[in-house]
């Protein structure tokens, strides 16, 4: 076990004071979290430098109020403690939602068809709601 799984174990419900301010912010938290978890500290220096003029990468730095987050991020990611989401992986289940609701209204629509109920009867009770 890594030290930084040990020390992460002190302070494994440690929740930063400030967290990202926007879905979009926390997104890019995250996935520098994930790049910097898998490729190693020197790979944050490298980010830190060609990053250095983008405001969105402040959070890197130690000034930041966002910087708790991002570490933390970093060590559970590395300890396998928190897991993100693929943005792939994400598309796809928003899109097996949408085929599951489609196909629960088509299947609706299609007990209507064969149903003796009137489909005007239906849209006038829907609408009182």
């Amino acid at each position: 076990m890594s030290s930084d799984c040990r020390t992460l174990r002190k302070c494994l419900f440690f929740i930063p004071t400030f967290q990202p301010a926007t879905v979009k912010e926390n997104a890019i938290i995250e996935k520098t979290a994930k790049f910097i978890a898998e490729h190693g500290v020197q790979m944050e220096i490298v980010m830190k430098t060609k990053q250095a003029n983008n405001q969105t990468f402040d959070f890197m730095y130690f000034e930041n109020i966002l910087h708790p987050f991002y570490k933390h991020l970093v060590k559970m990611i590395k300890c396998k403690k928190y897991i993100p989401k693929s943005p792939q992986k994400e598309v796809k289940e928003q899109h097996n939602e949408s085929k599951q609701v489609l196909g629960f209204l088509f299947h609706n629509v299609q007990k209507l068809k064969t149903s003796s109920v009137s489909a005007s009867w239906i849209l006038e009770t829907s609408t009182t709601f």
